[in-house]
């Protein structure tokens, strides 16, 4: 991680309370209307961040602002800068790294960590924020009112506080509030290790003429970077992993495993070779010519903070997403990206801000939860019918079973990703009654075709033995599955963990429950979850717990009839993903 978390006051758009913008993750969306203040963030990081951490550490004398940088007209009005640092992240032992060697103790270390972890630094969540503020004479310090609040938490003792402080200045005298705190704080604030290198790529992009020469990754100066990549000198040949890097990513979005790029010796356009044909990209359409100009400058970029605005300009959101998870698999940098689109609110191990103007200045909000996302649905102008699901649902009882799902996914195709090719819903085993895959009306039925087309469902059998009939409810429903387009998957076994093989699942209740006795049956038609405790009594082990632990385990795909139901799965997803 470049960043871990970051916020300033006074900018642009940015009234007198400051915003902060954590825990940042490795793609970091910022959502919100026109005119709500998304791209001065990025402005604020493109432009003046670097430039706020030199005055920071006093290695310049002012903030380089033009008049337009100035809130409402307010002159040199940027008061507050603040940065992060997560205790738990790479980033903390890079810190400690940077003391003196006769600081590196571990009593140190639990000390440092004991700082960043306190109630002052994080108000009570998981990043240690450090609060620099403007003085009189231009310069930046950090805010009197942490040292004090420390104090008063009494986070450390007087002796901790006097030892550690000697140990980091190698200084000694002084007293607690004006020179211990302070001085401690500014040794081990990530302030002094943070110097990123940020880049904008800019909303209006497009590739330049041949020549073309630009300092920016708007495009202009694409065709020569790519061919720089494509043939690069003796010293530079492990930039040819780049070049082949991006026509992998041109070939993921075409859906054609024959695309490649080429630059031509006149470097006047860019060709793409496919099916035995050769064209310009810019006859494949805007949004593939689009995408290519932001994978390549993601790709030849490394270990940088990459601020993009808009992204989804052109491209259908299956393209969105695509390209997102190229940012995430295939780059090395981290990414700070204003967006309108909805359709990336679902991207898995992403952060999201929502931003809006309130009491004309901007503010910014994480978004954490389920209504968050409702919120900046609403806010962006969204209805229900505008949004659209994945290409294919799954329907299973809870959350153990996803989680099994899941596992056997990735062991059949690795390729499949949940959230862009499929999704997995719940339906609760008791509201399975309530249930229709018909499109006819059915009083009292929610009809689950109308939320979308390509569905199947995974239902457990509950046979307490291979004699006994599946009931009606369940009949009733993989009748109306198999109509298609889909199909139903009734369990061979009792249940879904009698796919499991018995010592995978022996090892995981063991593993959840240390005290658990041999499991008392694992027979194909039994509740396999039941073991004997050290007291004798009957326990039964955690469903969801279990399932994690299985999931760690390589899968036997031979139980049962597992490997067959799997395949027509995955058959099944491919083909309502169009492949």
């Amino acid at each position: 991680m470049i960043l871990d978390g970051f916020g300033f006051s006074m900018y642009r758009s940015f009234g007198p309370e400051a915003q902060r913008i954590g825990p940042l993750k490795k793609v970091n969306f910022l959502i919100g209307q026109n005119n709500s203040g998304k791209s001065n963030v990025l402005r604020f990081l493109a432009e003046h961040f670097a430039n706020a951490l030199e005055v920071i550490r006093g290695q310049s004398d002012k903030l380089k602002l033009s008049d337009l940088d100035w809130h409402h007209g307010q002159v040199h009005s940027l008061t507050v800068v603040e940065v992060a640092v997560d205790p738990t992240d790479p980033q903390f032992e890079k810190l400690f790294e940077r003391l003196d060697p006769r600081a590196r103790t571990e009593v140190n270390r639990k000390l440092i960590k004991k700082l960043h972890q306190s109630k002052t630094l994080t108000e009570g969540h998981s990043l240690a924020w450090f609060r620099y503020e403007k003085q009189a004479n231009g310069s930046f310090q950090l805010s009197p009112a942490l040292g004090n609040a420390l104090y008063d938490e009494g986070i450390l003792h007087h002796s901790e506080w006097a030892s550690l402080w000697q140990c980091i200045t190698n200084t000694s005298g002084g007293d607690i509030k004006s020179a211990w705190i302070p001085q401690t704080l500014r040794r081990i604030a990530p302030v002094q290790l943070i110097n990123p290198k940020v880049y904008l790529v800019p909303a209006i992009r497009r590739i330049g003429e041949a020549g073309t020469k630009a300092e920016d990754f708007s495009g202009l100066g694409i065709i020569d970077r790519l061919a720089q990549l494509q043939n690069p000198d003796r010293k530079q040949q492990h930039l040819k992993g780049k070049f082949l890097q991006i026509n992998r990513f041109l070939q993921t979005v075409t859906e054609n495993e024959t695309a490649q790029l080429e630059i031509p010796y006149e470097r006047d356009t860019i060709l793409v070779h496919m099916d035995g044909h050769t064209l310009p990209l810019n006859s494949l359409g805007t949004g593939i010519h689009e995408v290519v100009i932001l994978a390549a400058a993601a790709t030849v970029l490394d270990h940088s903070l990459v601020c993009i605005e808009e992204p989804e300009l052109h491209l259908h959101p299956l393209l969105q997403k695509k390209l997102v998870r190229h940012f995430v698999e295939h780059t090395t940098n981290q990414y700070m990206i204003t967006t309108h689109s909805a359709h990336l609110l679902d991207t898995l191990g992403v952060a999201i801000f929502h931003v809006r103007q309130q009491d004309g200045a901007s503010r910014i909000s994480t978004v954490t939860t389920s209504m968050d996302r409702c919120l900046i649905c609403s806010d962006l102008g969204y209805r229900a019918s505008d949004l659209l699901q994945a290409n294919c649902i799954i329907w299973v009882e809870g959350p153990s079973d996803r989680i099994y799902l899941l596992h056997w996914i990735r062991a059949v195709d690795p390729e499949l990703v949940e959230g862009l090719d499929y999704s997995i819903m719940f339906y609760g085993g008791r509201l399975l009654s309530h249930l229709s895959a018909d499109d006819k009306e059915v009083e009292d039925f929610i009809s689950l075709r109308r939320l979308n087309q390509h569905l199947t469902i995974i239902m457990d059998s509950d046979r307490p033995n291979a004699k006994a009939a599946i009931n009606a409810t369940k009949q009733r429903i993989q009748a109306e599955f198999d109509k298609g387009p889909g199909f139903a998957w009734i369990t061979a076994g009792r249940e879904v963990e009698n796919y499991i093989q018995p010592s995978d699942l022996r090892a995981a209740v063991e593993q959840v429950s240390p005290a658990a006795a041999p499991l008392l049956k694992t027979g194909r038609h039994q509740n396999c979850l039941k073991y004997k405790t050290s007291g004798g009594k009957t326990a039964t082990a955690d469903k969801v717990k279990v399932a994690a632990e299985v999931a760690k385990l390589k899968p036997n795909m031979t139980v049962l009839d597992l490997r067959e139901q799997m395949e027509r799965l995955v058959e099944f997803i491919r083909k309502a993903n169009g492949s």
